[in-house]
C-alpha cells in the first residue's frame, strides 16, 4: 500500500480500536528483512495443519504402542476439540482478514480466531506437559521452551499480515482453555470407557456428515471415532505385538 494512502487509512482508523493501534504498531516498526519473513513463514509454517495432524498421529500412535491408552485418547481428544472449536467460531464469528497489508501467507477461511494460535496452544501444549512428566527434571525447561514456540506461531500469523493481534490473543486464550480442562481431565483419571465410545460414536455421525457437507474436518473426526471406539487395552496389546514381529531382531 502506498504511503499516503495508508497515512490516510491510519487517519479514518484513529481511535476506532486498540487492535488497529497494535496491529499498525507492528507492521510500523517490525522489520521486513528477508531473513525476518523466512523466519515467521518457518514459525507459521509449524502451526499449518499437516504438521499438527502429523504430530497427534504420531504421539497418539506412541502412546498407544507403549500401553499409554489414557494419554492417547487425551491426546487426540485434545486434536478434535481444538480443530473443531477454531472452524466452528471462524464460521460462527465470520471475521474477515486484514486487508490493510499484504499477506505474506496463503489463507483460506475467517481470521477469528487465529487457528494456528488456538490448535497449537492446544496440542503442543498437552505434548509438552506429557513429556513434562516424562522428563520431570527438564519439566521447566520443556514449559519454557513450548512456551517461547508458541509466541513465536502466533505472532508469526500478526507479521505475516493474515492475523489481527485479537484473533492470536483469543486463539493463545481458548486454546489455553482447552488445554487447562483436559490436563484436568487426565489428571482425574482420563477418559472412561462409556464415554469414549459414546464420544466415538458422536465423532462417527459428525464426520460422515463433515465429509457430505465439508463444513467440518470429517476425515478427522472418522480417524478419532475409529480410534476411540476400538482402543481398548486388547487393541494396544496387538499393535506392540504387530511391532515386534516386524522388528528384526538384533544380529
Amino acid at each position: 500500500m502506498e504511503p499516503q494512502t495508508l497515512a490516510n487509512v491510519k487517519q479514518s482508523l484513529y481511535g476506532r480500536s486498540m487492535d488497529t493501534h497494535l496491529a499498525f504498531f507492528i507492521h510500523d516498526h517490525m522489520p521486513y528483512w528477508s531473513t525476518f519473513k523466512a523466519f515467521f513463514r518457518l514459525m507459521s509454517w509449524l502451526g499449518n495443519s499437516p504438521i499438527i495432524l502429523l504430530t497427534i498421529f504420531t504421539a497418539t500412535l506412541y502412546f498407544t504402542l507403549r500401553g499409554r491408552l489414557n494419554k492417547a485418547h487425551i491426546m487426540l481428544l485434545t486434536g478434535v476439540i481444538a480443530f473443531l472449536s477454531s472452524t466452528i467460531l471462524k464460521r460462527i464469528v465470520h471475521r474477515p482478514r486484514p486487508l490493510l497489508w499484504e499477506h505474506l501467507d496463503k489463507v483460506g477461511s475467517f481470521s477469528f480466531p487465529s487457528g494456528h494460535a488456538l490448535v497449537t496452544t492446544a496440542v503442543f501444549g498437552i505434548l509438552a506437559y506429557f513429556l513434562g512428566e516424562r522428563f520431570p527434571l527438564k519439566r521447566r525447561l520443556i514449559y519454557i521452551l513450548t512456551a517461547i514456540l508458541l509466541f513465536f506461531i502466533g505472532f508469526s500469523r500478526i507479521y505475516l499480515g493474515v492475523h489481527w493481534p485479537s484473533d492470536v490473543l483469543c486463539g493463545w486464550l481458548i486454546g489455553g482453555g482447552i488445554l487447562y480442562l483436559m490436563i484436568l481431565w487426565y489428571r482425574h483419571g482420563g477418559i472412561k470407557r462409556t464415554l469414549r465410545i459414546a464420544l466415538g460414536l458422536i465423532f462417527l455421525v459428525f464426520g460422515i456428515i463433515g465429509l457430505i457437507v465439508p463444513i467440518i474436518p470429517g476425515i478427522l473426526l472418522l480417524i478419532a471415532a475409529f480410534f476411540l471406539i476400538f482402543s481398548n487395552r486388547s487393541f494396544s496389546d496387538m499393535l506392540r505385538k504387530k511391532k515386534k514381529e516386524l522388528t528384526p531382531p538384533l544380529q
